[in-house]
């Protein structure tokens, strides 16, 4: 069970919200540019993660 979850969308969602977490802190501390650029790799991954699961799901069936 643990096995399927560290494998899964709901894992890798953990992840960007952590790292989403990690973003809003360094903007707090005044670091804009690492901000900037870690909001872009974010979106990337976030967008990644979300066609990449539709496609599964859609595999799937």
């Amino acid at each position: 069970m643990l096995k399927n979850f560290f494998i899964s969308n709901e894992f890798a969602t953990f992840v960007v919200l952590v790292a989403a977490a990690s973003l809003i802190l360094l903007f707090l501390k005044g670091m804009v540019i690492e901000t900037i650029i870690g909001a872009v790799v974010l979106a990337v991954a976030a967008g990644l993660i979300f066609f990449g699961g539709r496609k599964k799901n859609a595999d799937r069936d």
